[in-house]
């Protein structure tokens, strides 16, 4: 029988906090589910809180007024923690809502999408194969004659075993006689000066050094059957060996341009960013046994849109029509900040791994995850004595 697929197991281990939205339905919002005591966030468990013997009637007043302080107190401060699913350092105060990470529902765990994925690599590769073309269904084909390009690509979900929250700030441009850099501070104010609070948001994210699993399969043999275009030849290169080669390249190139960006625009706490930067210019592979891709939450403009159309981000020009009309171009970016790091968001590590390598790294996450069990566990025994 005819094989379709070829399968490939990839290691994605996180670099940058990485953000993927579930949606604003979602999103955390304060005195309903969360509140912040003493610099921590209590997420709030419904089904906990009534376990615990909480009026309901007049919680639930206290939900729909928003009343974080009533909430606290009705809940009292003691039992905090018995009726939160978990309590996280708050990393920086934020009047918007907290944007919540995607979960898998059976198992309440983060999980990488691998839409999510694919539609990053999907940039990368319109960049790469369109030459001047600026029509996506002449470079990838179309869905409706059954030779799209990316239908050939299949990408599996990654689950993780856990999130932490990021403050995020916008670096943005202003106008002082010349266009100079500064940090978003409110919606006409941008300063000079770096202060994690004011215009910022909070993000739930996968944690640098995370790792997770997927599957890439690509169908070969079906592409042969199917394709026939101008790009064929081009992109049965990129099905076989030249993947992690292509991601390598755009995102080297798009790295160099931010960090020229940067330091173009130089302001406060830039020094952080161009230092992260650096870091993952130097993490990319001469030999591509691995490739870097940036995704998700924070990619920006320029990530998106798969970076054809400037080649250099300090001069973008300026938009012709319309409310922003007579401002420059996308010269705003979202930046990680915790501790002393200041990243771009989103960078991942693709690794193909074989089988016995899987199950070598699935072996130690669950003697880790036991030996957290299991220290856990003494610490509660060592609060109830």
């Amino acid at each position: 029988m005819e094989t379709i697929n070829e399968k490939y197991d990839l290691k994605i281990e996180v670099l940058t906090p990485l953000s993927i939205g579930a949606g604003v339905e979602k999103d955390w919002v304060r005195g309903v589910d969360f509140v912040v005591n003493k610099g921590k966030i209590y997420k709030l468990n419904l089904k906990k809180i009534a376990k615990e013997g909480v009026n309901i009637d007049r919680m639930t007043s206290f939900f729909a007024s928003k009343n974080e302080q009533g909430i606290i107190n009705l809940i009292t401060e003691p039992k905090l923690e018995k009726v939160s699913d978990f309590v996280m350092p708050l990393p920086a105060d934020s009047p918007n809502d907290i944007k919540a990470f995607i979960k898998n529902q059976l198992t309440g765990k983060p999980i990488l999408a691998g839409s999510s994925l694919k539609g990053a690599i999907r940039s990368i590769l319109f960049d790469y194969l369109r030459d001047r073309e600026r029509d996506e269904k002449q470079v990838f084909g179309s869905s409706v004659k059954g030779d799209e390009f990316m239908r050939f690509i299949k990408i599996s979900d990654a689950e993780f075993d856990g999130t932490f929250l990021v403050n995020t700030k916008i670096f943005n441009l202003q106008k002082k006689g010349n266009w100079i850099g500064g940090w978003k501070h409110g919606g006409r104010d941008t300063g000079d000066t770096f202060s994690p609070k004011g215009f910022n948001t909070i993000y739930e994210c996968l944690k640098p050094m995370q790792c997770g699993f997927a599957s890439i399969m690509l169908s070969l043999s079906q592409f042969d059957k199917i394709c026939n275009h101008s790009y064929q030849q081009e992109k049965r290169g990129i099905l076989n060996n030249d993947l992690f080669k292509v991601i390598n390249n755009h995102t080297k190139e798009y790295l160099k341009k931010e960090k020229a960006f940067f330091e173009e625009y130089s302001a406060d706490k830039t020094n952080l960013i161009v230092d992260s930067i650096n870091n993952l210019l130097n993490l990319i592979p001469s030999d591509n046994s691995y490739c870097i891709l940036k995704m998700s939450a924070g990619s920006g403009f320029h990530s998106i849109t798969g970076d054809w159309q400037f080649e250099d981000y300090s001069r973008t020009g300026v938009w012709d029509f319309g409310r922003n009309q007579g401002k420059q171009k996308y010269k705003s970016r979202k930046i990680a900040v915790y501790g002393e790091h200041f990243d771009l968001m989103g960078f991942v590590k693709l690794t193909a791994i074989s089988e016995e390598e899987k199950e070598k790294e699935r072996l130690a996450r669950e003697a880790i995850a036991r030996s957290k069990q299991k220290l856990n566990a003494n610490r509660e025994m060592n609060k109830n004595d």
